[in-house]
């Protein structure tokens, strides 16, 4: 039975994303404060997923298109796929049916509904579900400028299991897909839930309440409990610095994604690689940072008019650092322990071409900072114990070592 039957009016807000806005974060702060909201009023969407409703999205894709969701838990096209949508939306009607009288406001979170659901006949099925039991639909999403989106998004490519390089990522940032065009976006979600019902905000603290990206969220919802929610310290769904991508990158060449189901020992290594290298990402080097931003200028010139009521650019001129890092010592030692876990005999063992990466970058190395070149020479030793080249190499630098400590009375 829709809510309008019975009785009492709910309003909805969907939060739409964008990717790389902090959408993890405000998803598991809705979830962990369910409790609290619901005693004010607000229902937390949990049938779909208990934080991202990403479900709720792939459902609605046309049968035609393919999402890596879909593809992770193996749901092929056609009668499965069908079985699939029948699922997820009886889920969804029955949770809907079961709020409590003093439940005035839903809220859902995903931000797949903005990166995936593009297509107009896609959000026309969207609307056509909620229509029966919202009296009011608020679609809020927050905007980060295409440069540091694309930059970020590269780690979570990774964390999908990619294998593209930097370069080929960013290659794919263009005006014609709704993902980066904001304007292409948001003229299709206003096209079928109405320019008024969309709150577009930018990915700023400078324009957040209080500057942080939670309050900003709870306040849209109830000012009252902006004071009053749970909040994680620990960041959510990081992006990987330079390093960590060329690491996972690596790894992704090596450990499949899933072997017909989810690969359990991939996502160990996903997380080791998220919690010894979490930190801003690779950048595009400042002309092509240029390139990309003038590439947009228009489309964000229409979106900070028609949304903001500004004459001016949506964004500054990017400015970002490339972000490139030196193999420090530290970041030797972290991937030593990833590389420990991928050499487990249950694991699974780098091939040798790896031993060769390493024992290569040391053998260039032991001129100029031979402690780096001795335990980037251990790593390939360890990947390949029977490596006569690499042992006499490991000798020779550990000899040299020796030397100099010898040289500076150590």
């Amino acid at each position: 039975m829709c809510n309008f039957a019975r009785g009492f009016a709910v309003k909805l807000l969907l939060h739409i994303g964008t990717q790389k806005t902090g959408s993890t974060a405000i998803q598991v702060m809705l979830f962990k404060n369910r409790a609290l909201l619901a005693r004010n009023g607000i229902h937390v969407m949990t049938s779909n997923g208990t934080g991202n409703y990403r479900k709720l999205a792939t459902a609605c894709l046309d049968f035609d298109r393919e999402d890596a969701f879909l593809l992770r838990h193996d749901i092929a096209p056609g009668q499965s796929r069908a079985a699939f949508r029948d699922e997820v939306l009886a889920g969804f009607a029955a949770e809907l049916a079961g709020l409590k009288p003093h439940i005035h406001t839903v809220v859902m979170s995903g931000e797949h509904f903005s990166s995936n659901t593009t297509r107009l006949s896609e959000l026309e099925l969207l609307q056509s579900l909620f229509a029966p039991h919202f009296s009011e639909i608020a679609v809020l999403c927050y905007l980060r400028d295409q440069v540091s989106l694309r930059a970020a998004s590269y780690s979570t490519t990774l964390k999908s299991g990619s294998t593209a390089a930097f370069g080929d990522a960013i290659s794919i940032c263009n005006p014609d897909l709704p993902f980066f065009n904001y304007a292409l976006m948001l003229e299709t979600w206003a096209s079928v839930f109405g320019k008024d019902a969309l709150d577009v905000r930018l990915y700023n603290r400078d324009t957040w309440r209080d500057g942080d990206l939670l309050s900003d969220m709870v306040a849209t919802l109830d000012t009252a409990l902006v004071e009053k929610i749970k909040r994680e310290d620990a960041p959510r769904n990081p992006s990987l610095n330079h390093h960590g991508q060329l690491l996972l990158r690596a790894i992704n060449e090596v450990v499949p994604a899933t072997h017909g189901q989810p690969n359990h020992v991939r996502y160990h290594l996903v997380h080791m690689c998220e919690t010894q290298f979490a930190g801003p990402g690779q950048y595009p080097p400042p002309a092509d940072q240029t390139k990309i931003y003038e590439a947009f200028r228009t489309s964000n010139a229409a979106v900070a008019r028609d949304y903001f009521g500004r004459d001016d650019d949506l964004f500054p001129p990017p400015d970002y650092p490339e972000g490139l890092m030196p193999m420090e010592p530290d970041f030797i030692s972290a991937i030593a322990r990833v590389i420990a876990m991928l050499v487990q005999p249950d694991v699974m063992i780098l091939p040798g071409h790896y031993a060769d990466l390493f024992r290569d970058a040391a053998t260039k190395l032991k001129e100029s900072d031979a402690e780096t070149a001795y335990q980037l020479m251990h790593l390939a030793a360890v990947m390949r114990p029977s490596g006569q080249i690499i042992q006499r190499n490991l000798k020779e630098i550990e000899a040299a070592l020796q030397d100099m400590a010898a040289g500076a009375g150590l």
